[in-house]
């Protein structure tokens, strides 16, 4: 997995779950980050996650690097769509709930880096976490199988591909 700006994250989970509300987009972009994490032990997306341990809602910090990838591989988009379909069950209440648990739990294990204007989750304390989970209880989103690239995915990547090719040569000519 290469690690993804915001964007494709929240693009996926969209097309994921058409009729889901900004508050669901949020908890799963978080449960999406924490079982990647977990699972792979690799970010899917690189923002800090800040948390409001009083509201269970969780935003992503949005100053981050431009040099990253701005397109999801079909791995990490089929990741994504499966962590929608193991938490599709969950009302946005409930998902809220999940997450204030979570915070409440990784502030315990110290694992929230507190400043006077936010609280954001450590990557390294999510991992932890969502792997213990996945091996105390023996569920997580799996994906059981790939799929084919749709041709929407496949022209993204493609085009995120030559964009890099771009990038490089500008690089090269520069030298």
């Amino acid at each position: 997995m290469t690690v993804s700006t915001l964007v494709p994250v929240t693009r996926a989970l969209q097309a994921a779950t058409p009729a889901a509300s900004a508050a669901r987009v949020s908890a799963l972009l978080y449960l999406s980050q924490a079982w990647c994490l977990g699972l792979t032990g690799r970010p899917l997306f690189l923002p800090d996650l800040i948390v409001d341990a009083d509201e269970g809602t969780i935003t992503a910090d949005q100053s981050i690097a431009t040099d990253v990838a701005t397109v999801l591989t079909l791995d990490e988009t089929v990741a994504v769509e499966a962590v929608a379909a193991f938490y599709s069950h969950h009302t946005d209440d409930q998902l809220r709930a999940l997450i204030k648990v979570d915070v409440s739990w990784l502030q315990f294990e110290g694992h929230l880096r507190e400043s006077t204007s936010r609280t954001v989750v450590d990557e390294a304390g999510l991992r932890q976490t969502y792997a213990l989970r996945s091996m105390l209880t023996g569920t997580a989103p799996v994906v059981t199988a790939s799929r084919e690239a749709t041709d929407a995915e496949a022209a993204a990547a493609g085009l995120a591909v030559l964009e890099q090719w771009r990038a490089g040569l500008d690089l090269l000519k520069t030298r």
